[in-house]
């Protein structure tokens, strides 16, 4: 594990909307909300400005309208306003220090351990549900191909684990190839986290 450099709130933003943008759970959401903003993806999200701070605004407000970032509900409920931000280079070996977040659909594919690799290692079994498993195959698909995804986005939990905030899918299809690039990881921290809901 190599710790890059410190991050931003805005760089969090950001790899979570280009991550989410092209999901077909997400991605039809955040487009229309998009056309509300009268704005595009290729100027908001694709080709941006990470020290435009009118593009930061609409960026937080969007995320906010479709996940609940800063309006304390949803997947960001409980998630402190102090979070400190920092930028990981791991090694997939790494990823067994990683943890879902704890969401019943994600306790399911982990038989309860909320481990990424026990995630994993249920996909090869066979043993999780269909929709996940399908997702999985798809970015391992892609990971083979040498697509690069965002970053994965986490919070640390103490004892050298974190638990992910964003990037559940990813991570799983992480720990069942090797990709031809560094894993990359923005990781918060507050001593307050353990009050997020999913942690």
């Amino acid at each position: 594990m190599i710790e890059e450099r410190t991050a931003t709130a805005d760089e969090m933003v950001l790899a979570f909307l280009q991550a989410e943008i092209d999901s077909p759970r997400f991605g039809p959401t955040l487009l229309h909300y998009l056309a509300q903003l009268k704005s595009d993806r290729v100027t908001l999200i694709d080709n941006c400005a990470l020290d435009n701070a009118e593009q930061n605004r609409i960026r937080a407000e969007l995320l906010g309208w479709v996940r609940g970032y800063q309006a304390n509900k949803w997947l960001f409920t409980g998630f402190p306003h102090d979070v400190r931000w920092r930028r990981l280079q791991i090694e997939r070996e790494e990823l067994t220090n990683f943890r879902y977040a704890n969401e019943p659909s994600l306790l399911e594919v982990s038989d309860g351990s909320r481990r990424v690799t026990d995630g994993a290692r249920n996909f090869e079994a066979g043993k999780i549900s269909p929709d996940f498993s399908e997702r999985v195959r798809g970015v391992t698909e892609r990971i083979r191909s040498k697509k690069q995804f965002p970053d994965l986005i986490a919070v640390d939990a103490g004892d050298k684990t974190y638990v992910l905030v964003e990037g559940h899918t990813r991570a799983t299809a992480y720990t069942l190839t090797k990709p031809a690039y560094p894993i990359m990881v923005l990781v918060g921290s507050s001593p307050l986290i353990q009050q997020w809901a999913f942690f």
